[in-house]
Order: structure tokens, then C-alpha cells, then sequence
């Protein structure tokens, strides 16, 4: 039991990190594209580095957001069904779902490394870094998708569902 606390306590705060690191990557990511357009079509000059820089920002912010979605149910479900079962058999449905999630997280975390390897050489373009750094976010945020899912299985096991309210996520 001490042991689920524990790692509940730390996938709580894993999931909060990956939750603000989305946002905060979101944000940049809206305002390197705005910055994009301004300068094509106000100054006529179109920066280099913009438009790819906003591309992998978005595509980070989505990888690390979805370990909060899978973590507060928050990905896509049938809430129909959820009203239907009874409270107590709710873990006959959550657990298959979150186990097969956890498969396909788990292999996305290893596919992801072998494909950040293979391109590690290849930079992006209008910028010198490598393009590994943008494929690096399917492993990671697969990883933290991983370990929010595993919480969500804890959860389930100790009925501790009620403890995780997305709306505290921010302001805890």
C-alpha cells in the first residue's frame, strides 16, 4: 500500500511537469508561428527558423499532453457506458483499455528511440540542430503517457480515481 502511495505521489507530480511543459511548449509554439507570420507577410522577409521550430514545439506540447489526457480520462472514451456500470465493476472496464493502452504506449517508447537514433545525423532545416531532438518527443512523451497510464491502474486498484481532478492539475 505504501509502495501505491508513493508512486501515485510521484506520477502526480511526473504528470504535472509533463502537463506544464505541454502548455509552456504551446505557447512558444503559438508565438513563433505568429512571429512566422509577421514577418512573411508584414516585414516581407520570412524567417528561416520559425515554421520548423513551431512544427516541433507543437508536436512536442501534443506527445507530452497526452500522458495527462490518458492519466484524467480525458482521451477519447464512451462516457455512455461509463454511466451504465455500476461504480463497482467500472475497473472491469477501465483496466482492459488501460492495459492495452499501456502495450501500445510501451511500444511507441521503443519504436521512438530506434527512430531518434537513425536520424540523429540529419539536421533541420534553417536550423544546425538535429532533427532527433523533434522525433525524441514520441519516446518521451510515450514514456510519461506510460507511467500516467500505470497511475490511472493504481488508481483504479486503491479507489483512488477521486484524488485526481484535472481542474487541481494547475493550481496544485
Amino acid at each position: 500500500m505504501r509502495i501505491s502511495v508513493a508512486f501515485l505521489t510521484f506520477e502526480r507530480i511526473l504528470t504535472k511537469i509533463a502537463l506544464v511543459a505541454s502548455i509552456v511548449m504551446l505557447i512558444v509554439s503559438v508565438s513563433t508561428g505568429f512571429y512566422q507570420v509577421v514577418t512573411r507577410f508584414v516585414i516581407g522577409v520570412p524567417s528561416t527558423w520559425s515554421e520548423i521550430t513551431t512544427i516541433s514545439l507543437m508536436i512536442w506540447a501534443v506527445l507530452l499532453a497526452s500522458g495527462p489526457g490518458f492519466r484524467y480520462g480525458m482521451m477519447m472514451s464512451v462516457d455512455v457506458i461509463h454511466t451504465l456500470i455500476p461504480k463497482k465493476y467500472i475497473i472491469y472496464l477501465e483496466l482492459p483499455i488501460a492495459i492495452s493502452n499501456l502495450l501500445v504506449m510501451l511500444m511507441l517508447v521503443w519504436l521512438g528511440v530506434e527512430l531518434a537514433y537513425k536520424v540523429r545525423f540529419q539536421n533541420m532545416a534553417g536550423l544546425s540542430i538535429s532533427i532527433a531532438w523533434t522525433y525524441a518527443a514520441l519516446p518521451v512523451g510515450c514514456g510519461f503517457a506510460s507511467i500516467s497510464i500505470l497511475g490511472r491502474i493504481v488508481s483504479l486498484f486503491h479507489d483512488r480515481e477521486n484524488m485526481v481532478n484535472p481542474k487541481e492539475v494547475i493550481t496544485t
